[in-house]
């Protein structure tokens, strides 16, 4: 929308000058700012997309719009502190999602994108030994399953805090019952 103002800029400025009820024209410096605030919200625009996305695509998309908003260069301190915020939501508000397990594991197994990204290295380790913790329970369970029961299978991996376990403690409670 805004990108629409600018291309339109010459035409509004003349229709604001001639009705004596229009609201005044934007000043050149108004102008600038518009200007120097677009391309900080370009990466926004994308992420919000109507597109359909993978939930491998997220944390891809966030960091590539995070790098966008950094090597931007605004030329007004309005530009300048919208970069700031933007950085600060970032940070608060998209970086939390390295951490989640279903957009971080989707990410390292897309061969597009493995563990190149993640803005932390630790987080692209953390996705990965989930992943590696997965592929030990699915094999004690193909491999051992015959001889061990549900529980001794759940007990006898590193991580309490795998996906399978929400779903093996709910069907031991079935069995139970």
């Amino acid at each position: 929308m805004l990108r629409h103002l600018l291309e339109v800029k010459t035409s509004l400025t003349l229709e604001l000058t001639c009705p004596p009820r229009s609201p005044p024209a934007l000043t050149n410096r108004q102008w600038e700012i518009l200007e120097d605030c677009i391309p900080l919200l370009n990466p926004l625009e994308e992420l919000s997309g109507d597109k359909y996305m993978t939930s491998s695509m997220i944390i891809p998309l966030i960091m590539g719009a995070q790098h966008l908003v950094i090597i931007s260069k605004p030329a007004t301190t309005v530009g300048e502190r919208l970069k700031e915020v933007l950085l600060e939501n970032f940070s608060k508000r998209l970086s939390p999602y390295e951490k989640q397990i279903i957009p971080s594991t989707a990410t390292i197994l897309d061969p597009r994108f493995k563990k190149m990204a993640f803005g932390l290295e630790e987080n692209a380790s953390e996705a990965y030994n989930h992943i590696q913790d997965e592929a030990d329970v699915l094999h004690l369970r193909e491999n051992v399953g015959a001889s061990m029961s549900e529980e001794e299978i759940h007990t006898s991996t590193s991580k309490e805090s795998s996906l399978c376990g929400p779903f093996l403690r709910k069907k031991l409670q079935i069995k139970a019952q």
